[in-house]
């Protein structure tokens, strides 16, 4: 009689670990916000949210207009590789933000979610990375053109201090890794990368069996395509703006009188805080701990600021929870498929 050994997922343990760490700083990062709304007001902060109304649905059109030009921001870059639905990439950016948001237990679920999606949809693992990567390249220095434009209006608006300078210490840090990139690329390290990913997909159920061939050439492709990568940056500059609209329509629906210059300065900045907090699952308690703070530099309360950041949230609960819904019932017609 014969015994065979099953094999041992060395990684195991480390994920475990990984996984628990990120669940106590969502924790402790959900105690912040309990703690913030208690301190600040609690039924001052939910009359402030419940006044939004009716309102949250023009609010909830808005953000999905920036879901559909940040997929089409993505979806310029990929045309120069293969030929694809807009649709697509609008869907890829969807449930990205929904993972991100709403299961927010590894720091590139959503990430590593959309790339998933996109070879559901034919893309090569390689291709689809590449596109993601450059894309992401893309937004990144679309925000800092959005930052450098709400620090300057915060400037002229008579603001100096310590946000100005922790503003630009953030705009610093989300940027600082477009050189590595580069240098990456010129010193043959994304060939490195494809090795990486091989090694990750063994121990990633939804990477198991996928490779990255062809990364370092796509992205070459890519780089080599500046129209693709000017569209690109304009349809996320744009998404970015439409984020500020987002903010004032918040305020406009709760009775906080501020103008479009400052719900552009209030966006701006709070994204500079989010990019900065990545570590942090969903900036819980950053993001309402950077609005009680930005704010305050337009006269906003912190029962009013905080009602902003929660009913951002619940934006985020009326989108992510269909597109969650909407990667299961596609993981499931793929199941179905195969079965």
């Amino acid at each position: 009689m014969s015994s065979q050994l099953l094999p041992v997922d060395k990684a195991a343990p480390h994920r475990s670990r990984a996984s628990l760490g990120m669940l106590a700083i969502a924790l402790a990062g959900l105690a912040v916000v309990v703690a913030l709304v208690l301190h600040f007001g609690f039924e001052d902060i939910v009359t402030a949210i419940l006044n939004v109304g009716w309102g949250m649905l023009v609010v909830v059109l808005a953000h999905v207009v920036q879901v559909v030009l940040s997929g089409h921001g993505w979806h310029a870059i990929a045309q120069v590789e293969q030929a694809a639905s807009l649709w697509w990439f609008i869907q890829a950016r969807w449930i990205r933000e929904a993972v991100s948001n709403l299961l927010p237990l590894t720091q590139i679920g959503g990430e590593v979610v959309s790339l998933r999606i996109l070879v559901l949809h034919g893309f090569r693992n390689g291709i689809a990375a590449s596109t993601m990567v450059a894309d992401l390249g893309s937004q990144i220095v679309s925000q800092a053109v959005f930052t450098l434009l709400g620090l300057a209006l915060l400037l002229t608006d008579g603001h100096q201090g310590p946000v100005v300078e922790w503003t630009v210490l953030g705009l610093l840090a989300s940027v600082s890794v477009l050189p590595i990139f580069f240098l990456a690329q010129r010193r043959g390290l994304l060939h490195a990368t494809e090795r990486l990913f091989l090694s990750l997909a063994s121990r990633v159920p939804l990477l198991r069996g996928s490779s990255l061939d062809g990364l370092h050439d796509s992205i070459h492709r890519l780089f080599r395509s500046p129209g693709a990568l000017l569209r690109s940056f304009n349809a996320h500059l744009l998404s970015w703006l439409i984020g500020s609209l987002e903010i004032w329509l918040i305020l406009y629906f709760m009775g906080a009188e501020v103008s479009p210059r400052a719900a552009l300065v209030i966006e701006s900045l709070s994204q500079v805080v989010r990019s900065v907090a990545f570590a942090v699952p969903a900036a819980l308690g950053v993001q309402e701990g950077g609005f009680v703070l930005i704010g305050a530099l337009y006269g906003l309360s912190p029962q009013t600021a905080l009602a902003l950041s929660l009913s951002k949230r619940v934006r985020e609960l009326i989108l992510g929870l269909p597109g969650l819904l909407a990667w299961q019932i596609m993981e499931g017609r793929r199941w179905w498929r195969r079965g």
